[in-house]
């Protein structure tokens, strides 16, 4: 994809053009808004990294003996946390209750994982109000943790169970069609598919050591079986 794109020099001479010292107070929103959108905005505008991590594909007994682990996501491109509903199925981390009797109202802050040990690392903030939490944000997730990890958050003696979806999941893993699902933001709205959805278009993979492509929208393949750094580019939002 091409798009006009500006060298430092020229923003720099546009920026000197447009914005002087404003003695004469003459400088117009339309000439911030030039600089802005004309010059910097596309000069930025190129493929970012929303995923990394490593997926060890495991072909030959299934699904289950194929593993994922997240070190970093940007979570703009992926499924949204619903903050206000905890127990969510299709939340990054979801709750398997959310009653926290003898809790005083407040909100807090929850880690799990071991970094040093590649246990992965997840911070949680979570609000109680009224014996209930009543929001779960994610506030960092990565490090190597696995999806579908659990984890157990105690409060007074009752034992909430935390469990980490992730991203992406395993999907169609044997032989030829070992796959993998990317999950998407459907805050975008629906006429935005072509910048919600994942296709070969707009995603470029890197995989070290093995071949990957884009199999369908949201969906890509590793064509052979090993432990791989992956890496997800998008073009941005």
């Amino acid at each position: 994809m091409a798009i006009l794109q500006y060298a430092k020099r020229t923003i720099d001479s546009k920026i000197e053009e447009l914005i002087n010292d404003n003695t004469s107070k003459d400088i117009s929103a339309a000439d911030v808004r030039s600089i802005v959108k004309d010059y910097v905005t596309n000069s930025t505008y190129a493929p970012v990294m929303i995923y990394a991590g490593i997926l060890k594909r495991r072909s030959g007994a299934g699904s289950n003996d194929s593993i994922i682990e997240d070190y970093y996501y940007n979570s703009e491109y992926f499924n949204q946390q619903n903050e206000n509903s905890p127990m969510a199925t299709g939340n990054i981390v979801q709750l398997s209750a959310v009653g926290a009797p003898g809790t005083a109202n407040g909100t807090y802050n929850q880690r799990y994982g071991n970094v040093s040990s590649g246990t992965g690392d997840l911070l949680l903030e979570y609000t109680v109000s009224s014996n209930v939490i009543t929001n779960l944000k994610v506030t960092y997730a990565g490090f190597g943790i696995r999806p579908g990890s659990t984890y157990n958050l105690v409060l007074s003696g009752v034992t909430i169970v935390v469990t980490y979806n992730g991203v992406i999941s395993k999907n169609s893993l044997t032989g030829g069609n070992h796959r993998f699902t990317i999950s998407t933001n459907l805050d975008i709205p629906a006429n935005g598919n072509a910048i919600r959805n994942h296709y070969k278009g707009n995603t470029l993979l890197t995989v070290s050591g093995a071949t990957a492509d884009m199999t369908d929208s949201n969906e890509f393949r590793i064509n052979s079986d090993g432990d791989y750094l992956v890496q997800i580019y998008r073009v941005t939002l």
